[in-house]
């Protein structure tokens, strides 16, 4: 079957924001962090995206369900709720509750505070990443989840995901997952062998690239580099627990991206298709591996050339039981030979990802969008003045305009000073010029 770029962006059923209702009421918990049953692993390199997971705020704003939150945040959530109904024209509908932080945890917040968060009336739990405690939650209050902690770790895995997708008949870099020195050099060997120019060391479960390392053949230091790797105490608890995946480096034209919503009755959804946005965290680098944006749908080809992939997945996500949220990441280039598209899955990120961003131009109205996960804005600048600074100068997007910049979450990380916002514009053109005015704008406050 030939889909049309409508017709795929919109998946094989229509994802509109009762998806997220499926179960009923749904219990929010966007907690980044990494979770264990004490709480949050303080020497995790995700702690501080303070505000991360609120990216997901403005796509289920106007439905019921209860939003969990740092108290701290009360004047933020308050502030950024009236914005949302101000610009979108969309009543807001969601309840929110402000509790303190236990451990640095959301999660572990929660747990201490089941009999207050019991009165909601909840029916279901919709965390960032089902985790251990977000599990004890659900089965306390008897939620419906969209799936287990076990399954949700299986399929974040890298490593796992991709064997899976092999197995399937599914393109993928040509590696391999290792659990021990030993393997990892056997691997080393077989792709420098095989004629490799460059691999990626993948860490199971990583954010925005700061879990994957490139070694290079050609650099004089790799074997020295990669035995001082494995024997780096991060290296090795990955190693022992999740085990480290290590591909091939390939060149790549294109990164493009598939953001769905599997559900339990209705099968995979297809929320948006875009080309994400990669830049190189050193210029060494073969190929950039951070995830910094995205932009437009994909062509109708791509579309279609995808499709088998996306059933394959599909048929590994109704096998492990995984519903809900997710992307599907790819790698993508000419073949020199027969100059077709050749298309790589990379990994699958079973959470609320940063292409849920792009859903919201949909909802919106727009089919042309730059977004920006990582735009440095001083923390200095309250949300408020944002706005404020954004609206006189034209750029503030409204129901009524035909262009302009939505504030998706402000403060994501503090330490770093960054704001998640997305441009629309009615022609790919004009949305580029509004991302470009406002980056300015921003870096000028």
């Amino acid at each position: 079957m030939k889909f049309t770029n409508t017709q795929f962006q919109t998946g094989y059923q229509r994802f509109t924001p009762e998806s997220f209702l499926e179960y009923g009421k749904p219990l929010y918990i966007q907690d980044v962090a990494e979770e264990t049953m004490e709480g949050t692993n303080e020497n995790s390199t995700i702690t501080g995206l303070e505000k991360y997971g609120y990216r997901l705020l403005p796509l289920v704003a106007n439905k019921p369900g209860l939003w969990i939150h740092n108290k701290n945040d009360n004047e933020y959530i308050n502030q950024y709720l009236d914005y949302l109904a101000t610009v979108s024209g969309e009543q807001n509908q969601i309840q929110t509750l402000g509790i303190e932080l236990a451990n640095q945890s959301l999660t572990q917040a929660t747990l201490n505070n089941l009999e207050q968060i019991d009165q909601y009336n909840c029916e279901s739990i919709i965390p960032f990443i089902m985790s251990e405690s977000s599990e004890l939650i659900a089965d306390t209050l008897n939620l419906a989840c969209f799936e287990r902690n076990s399954n949700s770790e299986k399929l974040n895995n890298k490593g796992i995901f991709l064997e899976m997708c092999s197995l399937k008949g599914v393109k993928t870099p040509y590696g391999s997952t290792y659990r021990n020195p030993e393997q990892a050099w056997e691997l080393y060997t077989e792709l420098e062998n095989k004629g490799a120019i460059a691999f990626y060391s993948k860490l199971s479960r990583s954010a925005s690239g700061q879990g994957i390392r490139q070694f290079h053949y050609s650099d004089p230091n790799t074997k020295e580099n990669f035995k001082s790797y494995l024997t780096n105490q991060d290296t090795i608890s990955n190693m022992e627990q999740y085990g480290i995946r290590m591909d091939e480096a390939i060149k790549f034209d294109q990164s493009p991206a598939i953001v769905f919503w599997m559900c339990p009755r209705t099968g995979i959804q297809v929320v948006n298709s875009n080309y994400q946005i990669l830049s190189k965290k050193m210029e060494s680098d073969l190929n950039p591996t951070v995830h910094k944006g995205a932009m437009g749908s994909l062509t109708d080809n791509e579309l279609q050339e995808l499709n088998l992939t996306i059933q394959r997945t599909e048929e590994i996500l109704k096998e492990n039981h995984c519903y809900g949220p997710g992307s599907i990441d790819f790698i993508s280039r000419k073949n020199p030979l027969t100059r077709s598209n050749e298309h790589f899955v990379v990994e699958m990120n079973k959470r609320i990802t940063g292409g849920y961003h792009n859903y919201l131009a949909k909802k919106f109205g727009f089919e042309h969008f730059r977004s920006d996960c990582n735009m440095p804005c001083s923390s200095k600048i309250a949300f408020s003045t944002l706005i404020t600074k954004l609206n006189e100068n034209d750029l503030l997007w409204t129901q009524s305009k035909n262009s302009g910049t939505f504030v998706i979450n402000y403060q994501t990380a503090p330490i770093h000073e960054k704001i998640a916002i997305i441009s629309l514009g009615k022609s790919k053109k004009e949305a580029q010029n509004v991302y470009s005015q406002t980056q300015e704008l921003i870096s000028n406050l």
